[in-house]
């Protein structure tokens, strides 16, 4: 939905293709240094955990997977375009068109890592992404009275978000509140404070979005709605009238070419006015002498 409503934008599709793509990647491997930063910080303090295991082999197993799609794109001998063109062409699908969108996106990594200002902006941004969203959870916990240590919070965050990228359900949903919950309690959260945090945390996180995001989809669909004009006062008409009377202001040139008969048969061309001036007074016509006798 999201590529085609940018595609329905006007943006080029590998263009689009590139900039989620992108996006994904790169909110993928800041998530999973966050994880790591935590699990140092928090194993030899608190000792280790089976979750923790599972959740930095996904998050490898991810990241080699992106290492490796990365790798294969700018590869120069066109390994992995030759593979998938074989792949599509094998289907019955249009392998080439799959080979120049490749080849769009090769070019275009190129040019991200050549732009250093360009890689630092999104290393910053996907970062802030995180960090905002890790203090909105730590936020409602505080609202509930609950605390936990830094490095709890950040292990118990990456955990969940890490788990919830392996495609199982949508956004993680069940995946989240499932890893949340008991790595919040094992860390010190009275569970009744965890669970509501945790709810209250993913309507503001999950649902809400998808509720504004699903009224802005509408809106698209089916135009904006007009706004209700406010009632004015005497004097506010009175002053609308004025100004509607002095914005518009009419020659006679132009009022009379406006109201002039118009010549119906077509044979004679109506006569045009400069706006600047009037039409010409033309003399009356002289009477015919009569004869006296």
């Amino acid at each position: 939905l999201g590529f085609r409503l940018i595609t329905s934008s006007g943006i080029a599709k590998a263009d689009a293709g590139f900039a989620l793509a992108t996006a994904g990647i790169g909110s993928a491997v800041i998530l999973n240094v966050l994880l790591w930063i935590g699990l140092i910080v928090s194993i030899p303090l608190r000792g280790s955990s089976p979750v923790y295991g599972t959740a930095a082999v996904a998050g490898a197993v991810l990241m080699a997977i992106v290492g490796a799609i990365i790798l294969g794109l700018v590869d120069d001998k066109g390994r992995l375009h030759r593979l998938v063109k074989w792949v599509f062409d094998r289907f019955g699908r249009d392998g080439d068109s799959v080979a120049l969108l490749l080849d769009h996106l090769r070019d275009r990594i190129r040019g991200l890592v050549a732009e250093r200002d360009v890689m630092k902006r999104v290393i910053m941004w996907g970062t802030a992404n995180w960090l905002l969203d890790l203090l909105a959870l730590w936020l409602f916990l505080r609202a509930f009275g609950g605390s936990v240590a830094p490095d709890g919070l950040l292990v118990a965050f990456g955990l969940a978000n890490v788990l919830a990228s392996i495609p199982i359900t949508p956004g993680g949903l069940g995946i989240v509140e499932g890893i949340y919950i008991p790595t919040l309690v094992g860390f010190g959260v009275p569970a009744a404070t965890a669970t509501v945090t945790v709810l209250t945390y993913r309507i503001a996180q999950f649902w809400l979005p998808i509720l504004v995001g699903g009224v802005s989809y509408v809106s698209l669909r089916i135009g904006a709605v007009a706004p209700v004009p406010t009632p004015q006062t005497r004097l506010g008409r009175l002053q609308s009238a004025t100004q509607a009377g002095t914005q518009v202001r009419e020659s006679k040139a132009s009022w009379i070419e406006r109201n002039a008969p118009r010549d119906r048969t077509g044979m004679f061309p109506t006569p045009t006015y400069e706006t600047t001036g009037e039409q010409p007074k033309q003399a009356p016509p002289e009477r015919p002498e009569t004869s006296r006798d």
